[in-house]
């Protein structure tokens, strides 16, 4: 009977566990598609030799630019490229 109960127990912990991490990989999931439709709230910082040379904040959706170490966003209807600079970008 205890083994019984014991394999109970382990099969529900089991399935409690993978439910939790089957609503974390969802709810990852549904930010992805949201900041890939109307983007996020960020912050994004550019660095220059360890100074910071602009800041933009807004909803944006960022995305590779076709150069190499570059990155692309629009905020208010203008286009930045940021090419061979150090950008942090920090979600609000």
């Amino acid at each position: 009977m205890k083994k019984r109960i014991l394999a109970v127990c382990a099969a529900l912990s089991i399935v409690v566990a993978l439910a939790a991490c089957g609503t974390k990989v969802e709810e990852s999931y549904q930010k992805d598609r949201k900041a890939e439709v109307y983007g996020l709230n960020r912050v994004v910082k550019v660095y220059s030799a360890g100074t910071l040379v602009a800041e933009y904040n807004g909803q944006l959706n960022i995305t590779a630019s076709d150069v190499p170490g570059g990155i692309k966003f629009e905020i208010d209807g203008k286009r930045y490229n940021i090419y061979n600079a150090t950008v942090v970008v920090e979600e609000k």
